[in-house]
């Protein structure tokens, strides 16, 4: 049976508990993603998302989707289209990457907090979201 490919343009798929899609980046230059149904494996949208552009997703929690290129990290509601970009990640050693990540808390709690750890050694790296330094 033939796959099913459907536009979107700038919207992005419906977006439900019950119905959870797979996002893969596109390496073929376009800069498009593709959005696979799990609920339904011969259905798929591609789209072209400049939010993730450039980024590799990190994760999801809350509604939030984590973001990263390189030691820049930015969390991004999708359904209300906010970006919130983080201070540069700076490690003692540059060669460390980033090996897990959780976002503790909806971002509209009084302390949430993005925390990373180090592949190379056991190291925690937070940043705190709610507060403004």
């Amino acid at each position: 049976m033939e796959q099913k490919s459907i536009a979107c343009g700038n919207r992005l798929p419906c977006l439900s508990a019950n119905y959870p899609w797979l996002v893969a980046q596109n390496q073929d230059g376009t800069g498009e993603q593709t959005f696979y149904a799990l609920h339904n494996h011969l259905c798929h949208y591609k789209c072209q998302i400049p939010k993730l552009l450039g980024n590799h997703i990190r994760g999801y929690f809350h509604g939030w989707v984590i973001l990263s290129n390189n030691k820049m990290w930015s969390v991004w509601n999708p359904l209300a289209s906010k970006l919130i970009n983080l201070p540069p990640l700076i490690t003692l050693n540059n060669s460390e990457s980033v090996g897990q990540c959780c976002l503790s808390s909806p971002l509209d709690d009084p302390v949430p907090v993005l925390l990373l750890t180090i592949t190379e050694k056991p190291t925690f790296l937070f940043c705190r979201l709610g507060v403004k330094k």
